[in-house]
């Protein structure tokens, strides 16, 4: 004879010393902790799914490039791999524009070639102070506005990443300080 379930013995136990409610009570707790794990789980693979998950980001932007007193001689920005992969940027770009405008300028990322967790740096239009970059990556002539601007980082012209700083009309979630 086989033997029985430890817990379908103390659900029988339980139902004949307290009656078929309990029994009820209990199946209906059962399926309804079931129900409530499977809506959990669901919920949380749509907002992971929702999610946007940075692949290449822009990690810093800086705009006081050889200005009085600048720690640096040129505007920058920096990007990063956050993958385990290397990753072609062709058809990517780094664009800037003015704080409420739309008119973007546009540096063509099509040469770099992304190793996982590198860096890449864009050296933009430089000043007479502060001391020079490392080698940059990339180099281009747009000037960025230090207290004013958006930044924003494309692929295929989809905006992938976006940075808005100081009094912008648009940034990912709240505008970083100025620069």
């Amino acid at each position: 004879m086989d033997t029985p379930c430890p817990l379908t013995a103390s659900v029988r136990a339980i139902s004949q010393a307290y009656g078929r409610s309990f029994l009820r009570l209990f199946v209906e707790s059962l399926v309804a902790t079931v129900v409530l794990i499977a809506v959990l789980l669901m919920s949380a693979r749509l907002v992971r799914s929702q999610s946007t998950v940075c692949t290449v980001c822009i990690a810093q932007v800086y705009g006081s490039g050889g200005a009085s007193g600048a720690r640096y001689h040129a505007d920058f920005v920096e990007l990063f791999n956050a993958t385990e992969i290397p990753l072609s940027l062709a058809g990517w770009t780094v664009d800037y524009a003015a704080r409420s405008g739309e008119s973007w300028q546009s540096i063509d990322l099509s040469s770099l070639v992304l190793q996982p967790y590198q860096y890449a740096l864009i050296q933009l239009r430089s000043g007479a102070d502060g001391e020079p970059l490392p080698s940059a990556d990339l180099a281009s002539d747009i000037n960025l506005n230090a207290q004013d601007g958006k930044v924003r980082l494309t692929q295929a012209g989809v905006e992938v990443d976006l940075l808005g700083y100081g009094a912008v009309d648009r940034a990912e979630s709240a505008p970083a300080s100025q620069l």
